[in-house]
């Protein structure tokens, strides 16, 4: 994440009230849905502690607008959005990339994830142990 200063927003959804942080490059993280305002917040800032409340640029207005109608069940793509994934390993890159593309309504297992990312590495050579290195922001 650099030395970018980070902003954040809580706001609500049918799912419960969620959290994104972001700096001048991208999104860095999105806090999947709480039960209160202020657990989505303590959630958040524990992997985004010098973040300060702000006011979202354009673009991460209209991410939180398509948040909103992802929890409202209307078909939602979230591709177009700028991430700051930080220093990443080229293959969780990679990972990340798979992971976007995963369509409206599909699911997937990391074991797909990693064969569309490196298909010339076997998925189990891949361990929970390098999964748990990936920054989720």
């Amino acid at each position: 994440m650099g030395q970018a200063a980070h902003h954040y927003l809580i706001f609500e959804t049918r799912g419960g009230f969620c959290g994104i942080t972001w700096n001048n490059v991208g999104i860095t993280r999105f806090q999947l849905p709480a039960k209160s305002a202020e657990g989505a917040q303590r959630m958040l800032l524990r992997r985004a502690p010098g973040a300060k409340p702000g006011t979202p640029t354009p673009e991460v207005a209209e991410a939180v607008a398509a948040v909103k109608r992802y929890f409202e069940g209307k078909e939602t793509d979230f591709s177009m959005f700028r991430l700051d994934l930080g220093e990443q390993d080229p293959f969780f890159e990679r990972i990340y990339a798979a992971a976007r593309r995963v369509g409206w309504g599909r699911t997937t297992t990391y074991g797909a994830l990693a064969k569309d990312s490196a298909p010339d590495r076997r998925p189990r050579a891949m361990s929970a142990r390098r999964w748990r290195r990936i920054r989720w922001r």
